[in-house]
């Protein structure tokens, strides 16, 4: 039930009732972290995504659109005993980089994930996905000079040729494009944010870009392979399995690869559960009157900002 108040006085305008199955995001990490699909065996037919589950990860947005696509499995992943052989690796973001990587190298996770990526350019199978703090993760080194994470020089997984400097100026940024046939069949769009201390430096001469934005400028970096698909890539950009072109095509490429049959994605639409949300307010409640008491209160609320 929501209740709405002003000034000193409480206004009681009515009550919105409860909506299952919304589909909205979660607020942060909590139910994410409380789910019960810690450790779950992949169904004979699912494509296996794996994903490390750091102490500090964040933005789990990035997997909602994952987790409804029935033909896939994500476990989450928090020692080398729950490994077993997933058809995709995701390294999340996280809030501390620093902190994460000495979490991989005291479970032992550090070698697991970089045998896994032996495997994947060895045998031509499987694939690495590191975003934003993922990517980081994925380089050589992470220069802290200001001791926002972790003062000083942490060592990486070194799956990929690249650097990371944090620095105190964040960025924030929208970010649009489409990935390239380094990753997909065909360009498919993709569209997300940025947000990071993190400046990397990337070694052009062995990486390629596998997602670029309307200018083709890199959005994502990976190791090149003579196959044409990157195994072992990364990018800053939350938010780009949202896009069902891409998600749909990158998951039935991984699907061919390991012989599982062609499925079906579903659609996923955030704008469809924020809309609802919206509508369902506007039929249970006077916004008008709220509205109009809102106006009348501007100054007083500012006051309180």
């Amino acid at each position: 039930h929501v209740l709405f108040f002003s000034s000193i006085l409480c206004h009681f305008f009515g009550i919105v009732p409860y909506i299952k199955k919304l589909n909205l995001p979660d607020e942060d990490s909590v139910s994410f972290k409380l789910a019960s699909n810690v450790h779950t065996t992949p169904d004979s037919d699912s494509l296996d995504i794996a994903l490390i589950d750091l102490p500090h990860l964040s933005n789990t947005t990035d997997f909602d659109a994952l987790y409804r696509e029935e033909s896939v499995q994500i476990r989450r992943i928090q020692t080398p005993e729950d490994f077993g052989h997933p058809h995709c690796l995701i390294l999340p973001g996280t809030r501390n980089t620093a902190d994460d990587l000495n979490f991989l190298q005291q479970t032992g996770l550090f070698s697991t994930i970089k045998k896994y990526a032996n495997h994947c350019l060895q045998e031509n199978k499987g694939m690495i996905i590191g975003l934003c703090g993922g990517l980081q993760m994925m380089g050589q080194e992470i220069i802290d000079l200001f001791g926002l994470e972790k003062a000083g020089v942490t060592e990486g997984l070194g799956l990929l040729p690249l650097t990371t400097s944090l620095s105190q100026k964040k960025t924030l940024s929208q970010r649009s494009g489409q990935s390239n046939t380094n990753l997909t069949h065909h360009p498919c769009p993709i569209m997300g944010y940025e947000i990071h201390h993190g400046q990397s430096r990337f070694d052009t001469s062995i990486l390629v870009p596998v997602l670029v934005d309307q200018t083709d400028q890199a959005l994502g970096y990976g190791l090149y392979n003579p196959s044409g698909l990157s195994r072992i890539w990364g990018t800053y950009v939350h938010g780009i399995f949202d896009s069902d072109p891409f998600r749909h095509s990158l998951c039935a490429r991984l699907r061919e690869e390991h012989g599982l049959p062609v499925k079906k994605g579903c659609h996923y639409d955030l704008n469809q559960s924020i809309d609802r949300l919206a509508d369902h307010v506007e039929c249970a409640l006077p916004l008008s009157s709220i509205l109009d008491l809102l106006c009348k209160k501007a100054p007083l609320f500012a006051t309180f900002h």
